[in-house]
């Protein structure tokens, strides 16, 4: 359904003309009437909703010329219907996630690639970690692999954030494991005790995975020797192994040293 040769202006005073409409929207008790053909035009959840090809219960109820939406918040469906009427929406970093998932959730393609334009040049490191999640969870593959790479590339500054400790363990590992990630190991180490120890009964697992991707090796002894002594070091035995290989490393390489030592004397 398209609203062919209708000036923009016009369209946008019939948002607030009660004549002719001939739907109403329910979102957790406030109503918002709507013309059919409007939000059909603008959104293909509606469109397949009012033609009755909507495979779930909001299409026998839009046959009575209501729709109850109870799972979104009032202020954004008022976004979305202004949308569907001027074209225009507010964006915030703030409201994006909401105004997002609305998109997608009424098929608004337009709408989405509003947002997408809007907040790929604010992405950042107070927002990185979310985003990521959110566009992981909606399959936006493109948008997600942006924050992945922002994520790699300022990994030391998104480690000390408040939100760095809710992130999951794929999108962790998927980060640690990359190669020239710049990060001192012994750093890497504490944060991945760090975020271990956040909630350590179901990440334990996690992290005997992701602390072999430490390198051990280039660890000073005594920082081996201080790591070792660490609960969730004494815990992990995978973590166990690790540190003593480094230790039993460094003490061959220290033996070689002195025996090359004696000999050049």
């Amino acid at each position: 359904m398209k609203l062919a040769n209708v000036p923009e202006s016009e369209l946008s005073d019939l948002r607030y003309d009660e004549e002719f409409k001939d739907f109403e929207i329910i979102v957790k008790g406030e109503s918002f009437r709507v013309h059919k053909a409007i939000m059909a035009a603008k959104s293909g959840y509606f469109r397949a909703m009012l033609a009755n090809e909507l495979k779930e219960s909001p299409a026998d109820e839009a046959k009575e010329g209501q729709v109850t939406i109870d799972d979104i918040d009032p202020h954004i469906m008022d976004a979305i219907i202004d949308y569907c009427y001027t074209n225009k929406i507010m964006l915030t970093s703030r409201r994006f996630p909401k105004i997002l998932s609305a998109a997608l959730r009424f098929r608004m393609d337009s709408l989405k690639d509003e947002c997408t334009k809007f907040i790929e040049p604010e992405i950042d490191e107070s927002n990185c970690l979310q985003l990521m999640e959110l566009f992981w969870n909606h399959d936006m593959k493109r948008l997600h692999q942006v924050c992945m790479v922002f994520c790699f590339r300022n990994f030391e500054s998104i480690s000390q954030t408040a939100e760095f400790m809710n992130i999951d363990e794929i999108h962790l590992e998927a980060l640690v494991k990359k190669e020239n990630l710049a990060f001192e190991d012994e750093d890497l180490f504490e944060t991945l005790v760090e975020w271990t120890e956040h909630d350590i009964d179901s990440r334990l697992s996690a992290f005997d995975k992701m602390v072999k991707h430490v390198k051990f090796e280039s660890i000073s002894g005594p920082k081996l020797d201080e790591f070792s002594q660490y609960y969730l070091s004494r815990k992990s035995k995978v973590c166990q192994i690790l540190i003593k290989q480094a230790k039993d490393e460094l003490e061959i390489k220290g033996r070689k040293a002195i025996t090359n030592n004696s000999s050049a004397a």
